[in-house]
């Protein structure tokens, strides 16, 4: 449920025409009532709606003691509560000196998604609030890592990213569909749009003569080439 709910989280709004809102909220809520307690402080911290941001920098009254409590689980070194803290105060705006040491401490600890964000603070260029030391080689090792631990958001941009040939990565068509399969087992609803870019980018390698036949096995983490 830990990397379910933050996979879910970082999906901004609906994914039309089967994921809605509504449904995100509800599965919030139903890991909440099995006893994942961070599962119920990220429905009352994070404004879990069609627009998650909402311009504010400021907790609500009501949202504090939620922030406290929260606050208390991450500092008694729970990973999960540590990584929604460190999403909590990007989201208002709040100390991000806080942010920083949050996502160390989880990614040191192994936590998928804190892992993924660990990799941004490390990409340069340095942020005014971090001491931690930019290490660009290591930052892209990390999003590998985050990815191949179930992180969608990575996932995808790595399916991006072999599916246009960029930033540093081959064009390799086999190993875009191969993250895109990887990332639509998280079924937030977020890679309808990733889908059909790559459809549309196949479709176009093929019309340039590129061979796009390769084909990787998702259960080796789309290391292992597949024969036909």
């Amino acid at each position: 449920m830990d990397l379910q709910l933050l996979n879910e989280l970082a999906v901004n709004g609906s994914r039309p025409p089967l994921y809605t809102v509504e449904r995100r909220r509800q599965l919030i809520l139903d890991m909440a009532k099995q006893g994942f307690e961070v599962a119920d402080l990220a429905y009352q911290l994070l404004n879990i709606g069609p627009t998650v941001n909402s311009g504010r920098h400021w907790l609500m009254p009501w949202e504090r003691s939620a922030y406290h409590h929260l606050r208390r689980l991450a500092d008694a070194g729970d990973p999960s509560a540590q990584c929604l803290a460190a999403l909590v105060i990007a989201r208002w705006g709040l100390d991000m000196r806080n942010y920083e040491r949050y996502v160390v401490q989880a990614a040191n600890a192994g936590q998928p998604y804190c892992i993924f964000l660990m990799s941004a603070i490390l990409n340069p260029p340095a942020k005014y609030w971090q001491k931690t030391p930019v290490d660009e080689r290591k930052s892209e090792e990390l999003r590998v890592l985050a990815a191949r631990k179930g992180v969608e958001w990575v996932q995808l941009y790595l399916t991006s990213l072999y599916s246009q040939g960029i930033k540093g990565y081959p064009l390799n068509i086999g190993k875009a569909k191969c993250w895109l399969s990887l990332a639509e087992q998280a079924d937030t609803g977020g890679t309808l749009t990733e889908k059909s870019n790559l459809i549309w980018l196949t479709q176009q390698a093929q019309g340039k003569g590129i061979d796009i036949s390769e084909h990787y096995d998702p259960k080796q983490r789309r290391e292992t080439k597949l024969t036909n």
